[in-house]
């Protein structure tokens, strides 16, 4: 047995539908219980440390528990522009091991039904790696300074006190802060090691040039107790002079506070270009800052150099930062006594902490920032000549965190769309503030840190929206758009950005999390903004009784062929609507289920205690007891949507399925679910949605005030299953009628026009037109379009797709000719305008079945018992079968059974105007390179088939298949694959904006 042969007869236990005939010809249609939520336990962020080899455990919950696939792949998304980082997910043990330092979205997606959830890691290296050192330039001249510059690898180090050595102190000298002096002629080496680790180490060769330099060698800005003494160096060929001056801050005079120590030899000399200037307060009452200036004088003209000191009374301190705050990014290490010039250079520090945001180092003034937040460092400088003399300093720290997030964004990953929609009201019309949870990449928050919190602000795309104190605003109604959120911490001038946060802001949007609220809302055309799913109290008041009863309800006129209970005079031509949207519909991922008003019996079938109660007839034999043969038209509505409406980012759902035996679902509980969603209505965008669990999921035939008008429905990035029928249904409610009366048995439906060229179905035609004909043949048949883009179809009961024609046999002219049980079957007959269908992007159809699978038996119920009566069904499964050794049908030549691919269906037996456009490239990069999946198209008559009694009521006309056939590289084995595949099967429905 071949493995192709293997692989399938493994297939139709898991994927395939299983056919259980009963006493009453209805059929068992058995899918595997697919998934329907995926929910990550734990915290949304964390933080990995590297080198620490630090993992994590992904924890997660698949639901139901008893779905049958439960694979799930592991992906990462870029935050920003931040450093992607890198893990390693082992479904072995489960935990997820950090491979290379940055951040990144986890997402979490499971194979079946493309459901996920996401959460944000923060791979850290704490252990420095490395350093590299460099400099503006390799010299300088003598007297010059440069600073270092360090590059830290990585840059997430904690420790990065650095220790600077000068291999020459009389060519180049180097302070804690990295910054060079040239003091004299030559070459030099300084040398950068890590206090944490001496073994890190970097180097750096300058060289020091001699030049026309005149140059001091002391700090320019000292602060002194006493007398002290300046170095200058010059190097000049010309003769000169050199001369000072004493001054104040603001460039005036000061006489009589210092003088030269040595009046007759005020600059003693050195040699070599190096001369000494002493100096002595001679005004013992004066305290503060003057400012000395020297003057080099030759024949070329003056250079200035200038020294300031401060002297003040003992031992003295001051920060260099004047700034009442210090501050430092959390997990780094610095140096206090880099940020304090003392008066003396023999003292010793003790630094204490007002909490344990800050840790004391190895030496008391080194310290390490451990938690976010503020602390207050108090600092005690103490003189070693004079032990009585001490100095306290004190300055606030503020610590602030290495990145700023914000958490809600990452709770959208819940739906299709990553995007979080607000409204600006609630439900009582009160505007809504919107909280801005922040999260500092898994960082630990200390005391004071609402400090810092306060000094974050943020900056918004849109005037129209505000964003203050921490909450976001919207001050226009008619404000509707994606706006980009950033948080901003600026502390002394350093600042941290957060990746900017998109949000969509809707102005008139109302905020709902209950369903009275969303009735309410719906009914007053209110644009709807989902925070909550809307599930278990569907169809209840506030009391939590059946609301849907008496005035509740909301019946529309059928906007189908109700020709049949006109001749009847019967009224009851009203479908029932749970919810009509006419107004925007954004969801948030939340999920809408109609099942407390649809599931109201576990056997299948209805109750009376059902709402629904199956859809309305086109047409019935009836006996005098109940219908014997009904044509199906129009079904109630779980949820309507009228024109210039937009559903985003929601799961609608008709239906909601109990466990049944082997872990199947059975499609027939949907007899009675009606269908999930239906467009009523012009320019109608469905986008970014999960449609599920309906008699029919999605139905468009046209607008409801008007069936001459065009209407346009797009649907893009949508996954649509679990029909008993059709998941898309789509035709035209206008219709064209033959007011000639039956003469003959060989009744042929009305033309649309002038149309007689075209060959029925017109899709065969309208496929050998060009763009010109195509457009034509639009503006002159077609009255509905339905565009459907980067999408999912999966598990019907009939076909995926069912695109129909009004029926036009001889029967619905004149029924009562051929039987007095066709009573008000008259002037029924006609054409309906067509619908044309198109594909764009990467639509996928998950639809390949047993033959015995394809149950038609709703379209056309039949209930009769007699021999004659039984023969009037339709039957598509009998139709394909009868095809005989047909390309449409793939064959298991070894089992002998046979599949089809439930793509789309031209059906009705009328004249068949509709047309289908495939613009995309369907399973795209899922199947080997240079191979494609073509669709196959194939014509049935029912004729052909022995369906001649069918043919009376329904039309000459043939069935129309386009489809995936045999010869397809998408085939059932391929399907299962794909099915079954990481993160492949639903990899089209999901884009970034």
């Amino acid at each position: 047995m071949s493995k192709k042969i293997v692989a399938l007869i493994l297939l139709l236990p898991l994927v395939l539908m299983m056919t259980l005939f009963t006493a009453v010809q209805t059929v068992s249609l058995r899918v595997n219980i697919p998934v329907s939520k995926i929910k990550i336990m734990g915290e949304k962020f964390i933080s990995l440390d590297l080198d620490k080899q630090e993992r994590y455990y992904l924890d997660y919950v698949i639901y139901p528990t008893v779905a049958v696939n439960k694979k799930v792949s592991v992906s990462l998304e870029q935050v920003g522009t931040q450093q992607l980082a890198q893990i390693e997910y082992n479904k072995e043990d489960g935990y997820i091991y950090p491979k290379q330092a940055g951040v990144a979205n986890v997402l979490v997606t499971t194979a079946d039904g493309g459901f996920r959830d996401a959460f944000q890691v923060v791979v850290k290296e704490t252990k420095l790696k490395q350093i590299n050192c460099s400099t503006d330039k390799n010299w300088l001249y003598v007297g010059e300074t440069m600073k270092i510059n360090t590059e830290f690898i990585p840059a997430t180090a904690n420790n990065k006190m650095l220790d600077y050595i000068s291999t020459d102190n009389s060519i180049l000298t180097v302070d804690d802060n990295g910054f060079i002096k040239a003091k004299s002629k030559g070459t030099a080496n300084i040398m950068v090691s890590s206090l944490a680790d001496p073994t890190i180490v970097a180097s750096l060769e300058i060289t020091v040039k001699a030049q026309g330099v005149f140059s001091l060698s002391e700090t320019q800005t000292s602060i002194s107790t006493d007398d002290g003494e300046v170095f200058m160096t010059i190097n000049t060929d010309q003769e000169y002079s050199i001369s000072y001056g004493v001054y104040d801050l603001q460039g005036r005079s000061l006489d009589g506070v210092i003088t030269a120590i040595n009046p007759q030899e005020q600059f003693a000399n050195l040699g070599d270009g190096k001369y000494k200037f002493a100096f002595n307060f001679i005004d013992e009452d004066f305290y503060g800052t003057v400012v000395i200036k020297f003057t080099l004088t030759t024949q070329d003209g003056t250079i200035d150099r200038t020294f300031t000191i401060t002297r003040v009374e003992g031992l003295d301190a001051q920060f260099n930062n004047e700034d009442d705050i210090f501050c430092t990014e959390i997990g780094k290490t610095f140096n206090w006594k880099n940020q304090i010039t003392v008066s003396e250079s023999s003292v010793e520090y003790s630094v204490v902490y007002s909490n344990d945001n800050l840790s004391v180092g190895s030496f008391s003034y080194l310290a390490t920032a451990n938690k976010m937040g503020v602390t207050r460092a108090t600092i005690t400088i103490k003189s070693k000549k004079n032990l009585t003399q001490t100095v306290t300093l004190q300055k606030d720290v503020y610590i602030y965190p290495e990145m700023i997030q914000i958490k809600e964004s990452m709770d959208t990953y819940a739906g299709i769309e990553s995007i979080l929609t607000i409204g600006k009201y609630d439900a009582k019309g009160e505007q809504v503030n919107h909280d801005l949870t922040l999260s500092f990449g898994g960082d630990t928050e200390g005391a004071g840190f609402e400090k810092v919190k306060e000094k974050i602000v943020f900056e918004t795309s849109a005037p129209e929206v505000k964003v203050k104190d921490g909450g976001i605003k919207i001050l226009d109604d008619n404000f509707m758009g994606i706006v980009d959120i950033t948080a901003k911490l600026d502390i002394g001038g350093v600042q941290k950005s957060s990746q900017a946060f998109s949000v969509r802001c809707v102005g008139s949007g109302v905020e709902i999390d209950n369903f009275m609220d969303l009735y309410k809302a719906t009914k007053n055309k209110k644009i709807v903004v989902l925070i909550d799913d809307i599930i278990d109290d569907f169809g209840k008041d506030e009391g939590g009784n059946n609301f849907y009863q008496g005035s509740n309800i909301d019946w529309l006129e059928s906007t189908y062929d109700t020709q049949y209970y006109k001749n009847l005079e019967n009224p009851n031509t009203k479908i029932i609507t749970l919810l009509q949207f006419k107004a925007d519909l954004y969801g948030n991922g939340h999920i809408i289920s109609a099942n407390n008003v649809t599931n109201t019996s576990s056997t299948g079938g209805y109750n009376s205690d059902s709402l629904f109660k199956g859809p309305l007839n086109l047409v019935a034999m009836s006996d005098s007891a109940s219908s014997l043969i009904s044509v199906k038209g129009q079904d109630n509505v779980c949820f309507a949507v009228f024109e210039k409406t937009t559903i985003n980012n929601v799961e609608l759902k008709g239906y909601e399925f109990e466990k049944s035996r082997d872990d199947t679902y059975d499609l027939t509980d949907l007899d009675y679910a009606g269908t999930v969603l239906e467009v009523f209505g012009d320019n109608v965008n469905i986008e970014y949605s999960r449609i599920n669990n309906g008699r029919t999921v999605l139905r468009a035939f046209g607008d409801i005030v008007d069936n001459t008008k065009d209407i346009h429905v797009n649907i893009k990035n949508c996954v649509l299953s679990f029909a008993r029928e059709f998941i898309v249904r789509i035709g035209s409610n206008l219709i064209v009628r033959d007011e000639k009366p039956l003469t003959n048995d060989n009744y042929d439906a009305p033309y649309l026009g002038d149309s007689y060229d075209l060959e029925f179905p017109a899709q065969q035609t309208y496929s050998s037109y060009g763009d010109d004909l195509k457009r034509e043949h639009e503006q002159k048949y077609i009255k509905t379009f339905v565009n459907i883009e980067n999408s999912v179809l999966k598990d019907s009961g009939i076909f995926c797709i069912g695109i129909d024609s009004h029926f036009a046999g001889p029967m619905l002219v004149d029924g009562e000719r051929f039987s007095p049980l066709l009573s008000g079957w008259e002037g029924i007959s006609g054409t309906s305008y067509g619908a044309k269908l198109t594909f764009n992007g990467d639509v996928r159809i998950y639809d390949w079945k047993n033959i015995k699978n394809i149950d038609s038996s709703t379209l056309i119920e039949n209930k009769a018992t007699n021999e004659q009566l039984s023969n009037i069904k339709l039957n598509v499964n009998e139709m394909i079968s009868k095809l005989g050794d047909t390309s449409m049908i793939y064959l298991d030549k070894e089992t002998g059974e046979k599949y089809v691919h439930g793509g789309i269906v031209f059906f009705g037996g009328g004249k068949n105007y509709s047309v289908f456009e495939n613009n995309g490239q369907s399973f795209k990069g899922l199947l080997p390179q240079g191979n494609s999946v073509e669709f196959s198209n194939y014509k049935i008559s029912l004729s052909n088939v022995g369906m001649k009694d069918l043919q009376l009521a329904s039309g000459d006309k043939p069935f129309y298949f386009i489809v995936y056939d045999m010869f397809s590289q998408f085939n059932p084995l391929k399907q299962f694959e794909i099915l079954q595949k990481e993160g492949d099967a639903y990899s089209c429905i999901r884009f970034k904006h």
